[in-house]
């Protein structure tokens, strides 16, 4: 799981995601307000997901159904 705080690759690899798909993020590896901002919505675009902000197993599922190829770390 990441969220507001988290830092490292796994940060890098979903931001890289969302800048991908067109969310205003900076891939850094720290996930920010702007990357929660982009996450939530992500998973309000998703619709089938909790818009929180957080990247757990819910969204990492649906993610590497669409072409996220990042892990999940509980």
């Amino acid at each position: 799981m990441i969220q507001l705080g988290s830092q490292g690759p796994e940060v890098r690899a979903w931001q890289q995601y969302l800048s991908d798909k067109d969310y205003d993020v900076t891939v850094d590896g720290i996930f920010g307000q702007a990357t929660f901002a982009a996450t939530v919505k992500f998973q309000q675009w998703c619709g089938e997901l909790t818009a929180d902000g957080v990247v757990g197993q819910n969204t990492y599922k649906w993610a590497a159904a669409n072409e996220y190829k990042g892990g999940f770390t509980a």
